[in-house]
């Protein structure tokens, strides 16, 4: 049987939004372990390497947000290389 929490979280009549990705573990345990490696339909994957102090800046600030670290990292991407093509690269 579902928790309350989990009914919450999938209820239609909740005004927050679902956990990210970050946070759904909390709910599904064991199921956060059978994650895809593959890229969403459109998408492609990319790999980059941070230091320590950034990653951990990166998923304290995507928790705030409410929002994974990669969708975080893909909206500072695109705002930053559309700001730099507006202005031209140089």
């Amino acid at each position: 049987m579902p928790s309350t929490l989990q009914s919450a979280v999938r209820s239609n009549h909740n005004p927050r939004p679902a956990l990210p990705q970050s946070l759904a573990f909390l709910l599904h345990g064991d199921e956060m372990n059978k994650r895809s490696f593959n890229a969403p339909e459109g998408d492609k994957r990319l790999t980059v390497n941070v230091s320590k102090e950034l990653h951990q800046k990166l998923k304290i600030a995507a928790v705030m947000a409410h929002t994974t670290v990669g969708e975080l990292i893909e909206k500072f991407a695109k705002d930053q290389l559309d700001e730099m093509l507006r202005k031209g690269i140089k």
